[in-house]
């Protein structure tokens, strides 16, 4: 059964933030504003990484939480200093520290699972969220033409 309240709720909640996000996209395209898109990523990105670390403490799964978190907003905020042209580096960068930090450091399996589940989580996250930067800011003539590239990834 179907809880009605809850389903209103959730639908009144989404159409909010999706307006927000749009308005902001819009407004920070029509103003030449792209740092805004940084700030929306993140707000999108953190909560979503704290939750991914809540998922695999559920399932046993060891993850090394602080350094997850604070890479979020480097990769975040590299794509949007750089212009989206060094997110990948940035990225590359987490994941040789998971990798070497987890790997070095503890026993083979234990370092191995960490590494793993905090490559997969930066895979998974914000990397992802980087392409909304580039396709905002792919431009066009119009103001209102990133905002619609944007509109189309969310």
């Amino acid at each position: 059964m179907i809880n009605v309240i809850n389903l209103t709720r959730r639908l009144f909640s989404a159409l909010i933030a999706g307006g927000v996000v749009f308005s902001t996209l819009y407004l920070g395209t029509r103003f030449d504003v792209q740092w805004i898109v940084g700030i929306l990523i993140l707000f999108a990105a953190y909560p979503a990484g704290v939750e991914y670390i809540q998922l695999m403490k559920r399932l046993q799964i060891p993850i090394a939480a602080p350094e997850f978190l604070i890479w979020i907003p480097i990769l975040v905020f590299s794509t949007v200093i750089f212009n989206g042209r060094y997110s990948v580096v940035a990225l590359l960068l987490a994941i040789t520290y998971q990798v070497l930090r987890y790997l070095g450091s503890l026993p083979h399996r234990d370092g191995f699972l960490k590494a793993v589940a905090g490559v997969f989580g930066l895979l998974y996250i914000p990397w992802p969220l980087t392409f909304l930067y580039q396709i905002y800011i792919s431009g066009g003539d119009r103001p209102a033409v990133g905002a619609s590239n944007a509109l189309i990834i969310l």
